[in-house]
Formats: C-alpha cells, structure tokens, sequence
C-alpha cells in the first residue's frame, strides 16, 4: 500500500519538478505517467516488479553513483541522467517505435569514464515500453560502435562491456534489432507443380540451428517449415558482416519466427543494409541493392 499511495502522488504531479530526498519506488503492477519529473538528491527510482514508470525522469546532480533508472555502472558516474520511455519517443530521425527505452547521460566529472554497463528493465505486462517486443534487446551509443546484447525473447537485462562515456552528452539506446523480411526459394525441396516448397523432411528438422553464427536453440518449429537458414546483414557488398540470425523458412519461401509468423529481427542498428541468405547446401544470395531504412517499429522490407 506504501508503494501505490507514493505512485498516485507522483502520478498527479506531471510536468512538475519535484524536489525530494526520497527514493521514488513504483509498486508491483502500478504504471505511472509523467514527463519532465526532476528528481533532487534521490539515489534512484526502482520499478517493482511489473512497476512501471512512462516519460522523461531526470536526476540531480549525481556524484559516483553505480546506479538510476536501471542503470548500473561498474565505475561510479558524476554528471547527470534523463530517461525516457514509451514506444511513442523518436529519436528524431524517422526511427520511431524502434527505442522502447532512451537514456542521455551528461558526464560532468571532466574525464573520460570507464565502465561496465548494465541495464535492467520492465520486461512482461502491458506498458509501451514491451508491447510487441519479441527479440533480442540490445543498447547502444549513438552513432558509435559499441553493442550488448540481452538474451531470449523476454529477457530483463542487457549489458555492454569497457563502455567508454565521454565527458558531455552521450545516448544509450535500448530497442530490439531491425525486422526483416525476406522470401526465397531453395532449390533442393522446390515443388515446381504448386510453385512452393516441399516439407516432407519437416519431422526432422531440429530445433538447434545448424549455423555456428547464430547456433540457437528455437522454442518452437513451424509445422510448414522447410529447414533452416541464416540471415545476415552487411553495410556495403564486401564489407563485414553486421548481425546473423538463424531463421526457418516455411514452404512459401518466407522467412518465418520460431512460431510461424512472418518476418524476423537481427540485432542491428537501424539502419541501411545488403541481406545475405546462406543455407547449409545452397549457394548464398545477396540482395542487388540496400534495404534502406530498417527498423523495428516499421513495416519490413520484403526482398523477393
């Protein structure tokens, strides 16, 4: 009962800047939403359980803290952290529903910080932050390099290691990978009658992936699946590759999730990209051109 009354209080107070020495905790099943709250001298804000707060919180002046908002750093931060949440927050470049989660930390000690970063968020219930996540989360530093995966489907947490935070602004991201969608015939079990794919070999399909880049152990399999393949993104024809995913297609050719559904997602940076197919006895494909504009949030491109 503590928790709720806390919750309704700041519920009520939205827009406002609340000055408190007060930890602000959301009880178990409470969803709170407000923008623009200013925490002062507060240590952190803590979601019980499938507690949830929706909009923009910001810290005072925090000097060594190791955690706020679901941030935890191995090397204690000074400066200051806003976090945002809610499917509806852009980034401000076409990005959209993509970011479940946004943080921007102003590092004010003057020095570069080294550190080991965790995140940990509200992952099951019905707030915007998880509705239609169904892929690996992963966070990122804007326009820089460095990635930490979570893992499964439903996972709470994810972390990145030896994370440089500059002094001034730097943004974490956390999102669920780019959605792709893709059909492709195979030559092997290709029914040229119905113009699909035979799935007679379905029964011995596994559940593990065959292909080291992404050996995963699926929930599920498609009764109509055909086999396995992997699914990878490139930036440019001869470039490195930027994620993998180990998909099944089903006898239309389309790439499936574990549950038959079409359409996957890669953990990548939204972004453009070549969509590479290999399969374990098939030659490997590439699409002719970029798919341009991958996110999560919007409809996936459809290379046939």
């Amino acid at each position: 009962m503590k928790n709720l009354i806390l919750t309704l209080i700041f519920s009520l107070l939205t827009g406002s800047n609340l000055f408190s020495q007060i930890v602000l905790e959301v009880g178990d099943g409470i969803q709170v939403e407000a923008n623009n709250v200013v925490l002062s001298e507060a240590s952190d804000i803590i979601e019980n359980g499938n507690g949830y707060f929706q909009g923009a919180i910001e810290s005072s002046l925090l000097t060594e803290a190791t955690q706020f908002a679901g941030l935890t750093f191995s090397t204690g931060f000074t400066g200051t952290i806003t976090r945002t949440t809610g499917n509806s927050y852009s980034k401000g470049n076409g990005e959209g529903e993509n970011f479940k989660r946004y943080y921007e930390l102003n590092n004010t000690d003057g020095n570069e910080i080294n550190t080991n970063i965790t995140v940990s968020c509200v992952c099951s219930g019905t707030n915007d932050e998880t509705l239609g996540m169904n892929g690996p989360y992963f966070i990122y530093e804007y326009q820089s390099d460095w990635l930490g995966y979570g893992d499964g489907s439903t996972g709470s947490t994810v972390s990145a290691q030896s994370v440089s935070i500059p002094s001034g602004n730097s943004d974490l991201v956390i999102s669920e990978g780019v959605a792709v969608s893709a059909k492709i015939y195979l030559e092997g079990p290709y029914n040229k009658n119905n113009s699909n794919m035979n799935t007679n070999l379905n029964n011995e399909i596994p559940l593990t992936s065959p292909y080291l880049e992404d050996s995963r152990t699926a929930s599920e399999k498609p009764n109509n699946a055909v086999d396995w393949v992997l699914v990878q993104l490139k930036e440019t024809p001869d470039g490195a590759i930027v994620g993998s995913r180990s998909a099944f297609i089903d006898e239309n050719g389309y790439l499936v999730k574990d549950n038959g559904t079409q359409g996957i997602g890669i953990k990548a940076k939204p972004g453009d990209y070549y969509l590479v197919i290999k399969h374990r006895n098939h030659l490997a494909v590439m699409s002719a051109s970029k798919l341009t504009g991958l996110t999560w949030g919007s409809t996936a491109s459809n290379p046939d």
